[in-house]
């Protein structure tokens, strides 16, 4: 996703500190828009590896929280904050079928041209490069054909100078857990593109979750408007639809 964070300081001590537990002050700044738009703006929700605490926010317009997100309305920014516990995810459950999955979307694809938004699985299966969003989408299907319950989990990376936002995969496991797979980082790594930790069954502590799912629904003034991924503010059209904010957005982790 091309959406961009900014870090109050630049990482200077490598990659070791994700494989720990961490603690981030988040501050999401969102706007200007003019006053006659509505905005849908989700934040850091409650997930196996992070814990949010002390979120609140403020606007100069009306806010309605609907879990998970607020949408505003008569107003033009809008700032949310909250402290994010962040854990790192190692784990040892070797299941053939989703493995069978995950190599497979590793060997086809390839990463690149990122997107808003996120790519379909015709997209991904015809064009030379998609993001993480179209590596996540592609790993689905196979898991769904496989009969195999997947969810998407969207969300941004914390803790660095500069970066995108980032989709993954959580699969059910019959012990009831979820097991985290991060195919696109993976792909990266392999080809030292990135130090960053994630893979099969491993996630690093250096990622906030914003939504958990798809085909989300956003409601305002009793009425349902159906989004495929809740992850970066998003604008009500006049054409009826949601689509992301082009105001500017910046979201600050700081370390605690």
């Amino acid at each position: 996703e091309i959406a961009k964070i900014s870090h109050t300081k630049a990482v200077m001590f490598g990659f070791w500190r994700y494989k720990k537990p961490q603690t981030f002050a988040l501050t999401l700044t969102v706007g200007p828009w003019t006053i006659d738009q509505v905005v849908a703006i989700p934040y850091p929700v409650q997930h196996q590896q992070q814990v949010v605490c002390n979120l609140s926010w403020t606007s100069d317009g009306t806010i309605t929280d609907h879990g998970g997100y607020l949408v505003v309305t008569n107003g033009t920014q809008t700032t949310v904050t909250a402290t994010v516990k962040t854990e790192p995810f190692v784990s040892s459950s070797d299941q053939p079928m989703i493995r069978q999955c995950y190599d497979e979307t590793i060997a086809t694809l390839h990463y690149g041209a990122p997107i808003p938004g996120l790519y379909s699985l015709a997209d991904a299966q015809r064009l030379p490069e998609v993001d993480c969003g179209g590596f996540s989408v592609y790993l689905l299907s196979l898991l769904a054909a496989a009969n195999v319950e997947a969810r998407l989990v969207a969300g941004f990376w914390a803790g660095y100078p500069e970066n995108s936002m980032h989709a993954w995969v959580e699969t059910h496991l019959p012990d009831g857990s979820w097991l985290p797979l991060d195919p696109s980082t993976d792909w990266l790594r392999q080809r030292r593109r990135t130090k960053k930790m994630g893979g099969y069954g491993e996630l690093g502590s250096d990622r906030i979750v914003i939504s958990v799912d798809s085909d989300h629904v956003i409601q305002h003034q009793a009425q349902t408007y159906a989004v495929g991924m809740l992850q970066w503010p998003m604008l009500l059209q006049s054409d009826g639809q949601f689509t992301y904010l082009d105001a500017v957005t910046q979201v600050l982790t700081k370390r605690q």
